[in-house]
């Protein structure tokens, strides 16, 4: 069963496999002899259209009354991804009686009932509709073709009832589940041995099953000592898919004779003789051994050229030592750049003096790249040597997710590369080059070289390979053992703490500056700043990693001056970022008068961002009761959050208030006597529910009122860690009157003396009515922002109001998909005036897109369409950022509030979306229709 994509070359490919032996093979057109029910399905199922999956899923459910003929009553489903290592008679002489098929449950698959996790992954059991010892996997299906062309209506009613709620992604399996749960034959689990679970060693037996490899099927061109992994190798290697190197390869016979090599490995040398041979020892026995070794010295000091050259008669001519003019100054990166010109391989494998290869590495890396066409592959996991006999296995925080695979196999998406590698959290393994296994063609055609920068050339070089990279694959196996304790590296020269920090900080500046001239010809990082921002981020911390010992050594404020020093030779953007940076090393050291000034003397750059950050309030009596010992009764602003942190109800009962609102007036009611404190923390912006996108930042509270006392009235800046705390007795059923004000972070200038602002109250339901009342002394009288100021008397104090937009700035990214060549999408209205509209390039691969963005609150426009296919509208958050400083972009959200096409109503209510997590809508259109789209969001406060 197949649709239109099946071409002749793959059809004669397979009539080939059925002449073989001696079997008759009949094509079934899906598309085209069930386009009506097709067309039934997406109706009840549009998200089976852009589902994980693809409309062949539903294959199966045309068999009985559309495909086969009536005649024939039995038939043998099997997904694709099925190795059938067994005489299938014994299924096939199954009575079904009047059951619809046979199908294998999932708890027959797990041994250890207790803790099977079903009710977890499947959403049907976890509802209750199905019970889990029920629910059956519908890849391997003995299907009763009588009974179930009797059950055509049941099947329709599981469509809409799965079509109905969006939590079902399982989707034909969910619809045959829900119909037929409690009434088909449970067959034994060697019909359909579902290769997704963990296996223990000691039951890595191939039986006489049939076995589907389903998610699992990423392993294939891994580890050959997997059984498993050389069952599907062994039946692969019989089809006509694979070529004669590869038939070759995988058979172990000799190896084709040819002008170039499936791999090359390069490896930089400079004064290695102490590892050097074991590095080429672990060439000389990989498994796979159709590779050159091409090693460039970068003028060693010691025996590691010769040694080197000793070596090379082991490797029968495949062996190219080269050497540099002169030494580069160290990095490897000259010496990397050399062996990529040289090399003739296929593919590229990078491999450190000091480091070595796992016997399986090159075999395994290479199958699998040319099982999926992949132009990189990374290995996400790797062996550390601590020591001679410390090994430690790293893995990255998805790996630990995902033990034994990924589920998509390749990614096409070089923005999704980054934004998983970028933003998700326990990614830390993707920035260096040995772990990437590349298509040499790939680094020429796209002229990725290695930057000469200290200790962040490879880091460039991987980032550009992933903003370009259209098929790439990660793979949790680990094949690279990466030694630590190599006392020749670079990265462990001896030196002064006030040299280390210089070194490391100045090493960081140039990667910035070689980052941002990246940003200007690469179209990912240039369309999501974010990133750019989360790398800096990232490298910093590295870098401060390779300082702690040196930093122990020096108090903050030498710390700070390296930093500056460093940082005052680079461009005006970096510069911006140095309180950011400042932060993030203060994490370690406690802030004193001195230090604060020096912080406060860049502060401004980084206030623009907001208008306020949120301040967190801090309300607490250390005194452990059954009950509570102090309440809050009220607090002035309604959209405050109030939680109990857990780790403050330790020792007694703290509140916090967590507050954007520039002004807050709380009551609070101590139960007990006791000693009340109040806290008054920085945060992190902008977004307070996700970590991954947190950014320190210190809060400049200006007044606190306790009880009518005032105990400052004058601008005190404090931190997350390093807040400011105000201690006072009270005596049980005291109530405290607390008044907090703090400084608004929407200022271009930098003042010696910031003027005393007193917060604006922000209403969100109606923020025309807002005003802004600067403190001066005296006060003058200043109207909201959005309103005409009117012009204060000549003795008043003129403070700077700065005018806001009312609305955030949304975005709309429009596209179409023709399902015939020629196809065209064109705008032809626009409410907004001064909205902007473009077409990225990014956005017209497969179709044609338009990108909208507009500040007005409500967007109208319209979409002329000329042939079939579908519209797609992606509602989209912004990174608000310095115009002047792309570099320091901070994503926020859009809260959207209607979306209406063709007078249909998508959503009427609250739906906030980012610039990574947009809202989606996608809808069927015919040549000649011209969709309506209605826009709402929320404004600015």
């Amino acid at each position: 069963m197949h649709d239109n994509t099946l071409t002749d070359d793959n059809r004669e490919k397979f009539i080939q496999i059925a002449e073989r032996y001696n079997q008759r093979l009949k094509f079934y057109n899906v598309e085209e002899l069930c386009a009506d029910r097709i067309a039934e399905i997406v109706k009840y199922l549009p998200q089976a259209k852009r589902s994980i999956y693809t409309i062949a899923m539903f294959y199966r459910l045309f068999i009985p009354y559309l495909l086969l003929p009536q005649g024939i009553e039995k038939a043998f489903y099997l997904d694709s991804d099925i190795i059938v290592n067994c005489d299938i008679t014994e299924f096939w002489q199954i009575d079904l009686g009047d059951k619809p098929f046979g199908a294998v449950s999932r708890t027959s698959q797990i041994k250890d009932k207790k803790n099977d996790d079903t009710s977890k992954v499947f959403a049907l059991v976890r509802e209750g509709i199905v019970n889990a010892e029920d629910y059956f996997f519908s890849g391997g299906l003995l299907m009763n073709l009588k009974v179930l062309r009797e059950k055509e209506n049941t099947i329709l009613e599981g469509l809409k009832f799965i079509g109905n709620n969006p939590q079902y992604v399982y989707l034909d399996q969910d619809v045959l589940n829900y119909c037929f749960s409690t009434s088909y034959v449970k067959l034994p689990v060697s019909f359909n041995r579902v290769m997704l679970f963990v296996r223990p060693e000691n039951e890595w037996t191939i039986e006489k099953k049939i076995y589907h490899y389903a998610a699992n099927r990423i392993t294939l061109g891994m580890d050959m000592n997997d059984p498993y992994n050389r069952l599907w190798m062994d039946y692969f290697i019989k089809t006509p898919w694979v070529d004669d190197d590869v038939k070759a390869v995988l058979s172990g016979d000799k190896l084709p004779s040819r002008k170039n090599f499936a791999v090359s490995v390069v490896i930089p040398i400079y004064n290695a003789e102490e590892f050097i041979n074991e590095c080429l020892d672990s060439l000389l026995i990989q498994t796979f051994q159709d590779f050159e070794v091409i090693v460039v010295d970068d003028c060693s000091t010691d025996s590691s050229y010769a040694i080197v050259k000793e070596y090379a008669p082991k490797f029968n001519g495949r062996l190219r030592l080269e050497q540099t003019e002169k030494n580069s100054g160290g990095g490897g990166y000259i010496p990397r750049n050399i062996g990529l010109m040289l090399a003739r391989g296929e593919y590229i494998q990078f491999l450190d003096a000091d480091d070595m290869l796992l016997p399986t590495a090159l075999e395994s890396l290479y199958l699998a790249a040319n099982l999926y066409d992949a132009e990189v592959v990374y290995t996400s996991s790797y062996y550390r040597l601590n020591a001679p006999n410390d090994v430690y296995l790293y893995k990255d925080g998805t790996t630990k997710k995902m033990p034994i695979v990924q589920t998509e196999f390749t990614i096409d998406d070089p923005d999704k590369n980054l934004s998983r590698l970028c933003l998700e959290s326990g990614e830390g393994n993707f920035h260096n080059c040995w772990t990437k296994f590349v298509r040499r063609d790939f680094i020429l055609r796209n002229r990725i070289l290695f930057s000469i920068i200290p200790n962040a050339g490879d880091l460039i070089w991987v980032i550009n390979f992933y903003c370009r990279a259209k098929r790439f694959l990660r793979i949790s196996t680990p094949f690279y053992f990466y030694r630590r304790y190599n006392s020749h590296s670079i990265i462990r020269t001896v030196r002064s703490p006030q040299e280390q920090c210089s070194y490391w900080f100045s090493s960081f500046v140039e990667f910035v500056k070689v980052l941002h001239e990246l940003e200007k010809t690469n179209e990912v990082l240039a369309e999501n700043p974010l990133y750019c921002l989360m790398i800096i981020k990232k490298h910093f911390s590295h870098c401060l990693y390779r300082t702690e010992d040196a930093r122990k050594e020096l108090d903050s404020e030498e710390i700070y001056k390296i930093l500056h020093s460093e940082f005052i030779k680079s461009t005006d953007n970096l510069v911006l970022l140095l309180p950011f940076f400042c932060s993030l090393i203060d994490e370690e050291k406690r802030i004193n008068a001195n230090q604060s000034k020096l912080i406060k003397h860049y502060a401004e750059p980084i206030n623009k961002f907001k208008l306020y950050l949120s301040a967190k309030i801090y309300v607490l009596i250390n005194k452990k009761m059954d009950e509570e010992a102090i309440q809050i009764l009220s607090v002035s602003d309604e959209k405050a959050k109030l939680s109990k942190p857990p780790w403050w109800q330790r020792t007694g009962t703290c509140h916090m208030i967590d507050s954007y609102a520039g002004k807050l007036e709380i009551v609070a009611k101590a139960i007990v006597e006791g000693n009340v404190q109040i806290r008054l923390a920085g945060s992190y912006a902008p977004n307070p529910a996700d970590k991954s996108k947190r950014i320190p930042y210190w809060i400049d509270y200006t007044k606190l009122t306790v009880n009518e006392n005032t105990i400052f009235d004058t601008i005190t800046p404090a931190w997350h860690d390093k807040p400011y705390v105000y201690k006072m007795d009270v005596k049980a059923d005291e109530e405290i009157k607390i008044h907090v004000e703090w400084l608004p972070h929407r200022s271009d200038t930098i003042e010696t003396q910031p003027p005393k602002i007193t917060a604006p109250e922000q209403k969100i339901s109606t923020p025309s009515s807002d005003t802004v009342k600067p403190k001066v002394e005296p006060p003058p009288k200043v109207p909201a922002p959005a309103q005409k100021i009117s012009t204060p008397s000549s003795n008043a104090v003129k403070p700077k109001v700065e005018p806001e937009l009312k609305y955030e700035t949304a975005r709309v990214d429009v596209k179409f998909m023709s399902r015939t060549a020629g196809g065209d999408c064109k705008i032809l209205s626009l409410s907004d005036k001064n909205a902007s509209v473009s077409q990225p390039g990014w956005l017209q691969k497969g179709g044609i897109g338009y990108q909208i963005q507009s500040d007005a609150g409500k967007l109208e426009f319209i979409a002329k369409i000329t042939a079939d296919g579908q519209l797609n509208c992606n509602l989209k958050g912004i990174a608000v950022a310095n115009p002047n400083n792309p570099a320091i972009r901070i994503p926020y959200w859009v809260i959207y509030t209607k979306l209406v096409m063709n007078e249909r109503t998508i959503f009427n209510t609250i739906v906030p979306a980012w610039n990574d997590r947009p809202f989606r809508h996608s809808m069927d259109v015919k040549a000649g229709d011209e969709i309506k789209i209605q826009i709402e969001w929320q404004p600015q406060s």
